[in-house]
C-alpha cells in the first residue's frame, strides 16, 4: 500500500493565518476577559458558593413557603443559623489550607535623616 505523506503540525512551518474578521482591539479585549475569568475562578472558593446558595435558598423559601405555625419561623431561623455556621467553618478551613501570601515589607523613610 501507498503511504500517506507526513502532515506537518499546525505549530510548524508557516505562521497561522488570521481569520478574515480579525481585530487587534477585540483580540486584546478577549485576552483581558480571559484573564478576568481566570482570576475569578482562582479567587472564588467553596465557602463563597455556599454563602450565595444559602442566601438564594432561604430567600426563595421565604417567598414560596407559607408559614402555618409560629414554630416554623423559629425552625427556619435555626436552619439559617446552622447553614451560616457551615459557611464560617468552610471559611476557616480555607484560611488554614490557603493562607494569604506574606506582604512585602515596606521601607520606612526616616524623617530625621532629611
Amino acid at each position: 500500500g501507498e503511504e500517506e505523506p507526513m502532515r506537518r503540525k499546525a505549530s510548524e512551518g508557516k505562521p497561522r493565518k488570521r481569520p478574515l474578521f480579525y481585530n487587534k482591539e477585540m483580540a486584546a479585549r478577549m485576552k483581558e476577559a480571559s484573564n478576568a475569568r481566570q482570576e475569578f475562578l482562582d479567587t472564588v472558593a467553596l465557602s463563597d458558593i455556599w454563602l450565595v446558595g444559602t442566601v438564594i435558598f432561604f430567600s426563595v423559601l421565604g417567598n414560596v413557603y407559607r408559614v402555618k405555625k409560629h414554630k416554623e419561623v423559629w425552625i427556619g431561623v435555626f436552619l439559617f443559623c446552622c447553614s451560616f455556621g457551615v459557611y464560617l467553618l468552610l471559611k476557616e478551613r480555607e484560611k488554614r489550607l490557603y493562607p494569604p501570601p506574606p506582604k512585602p515589607a515596606k521601607k520606612k523613610k526616616d524623617k530625621a535623616a532629611e
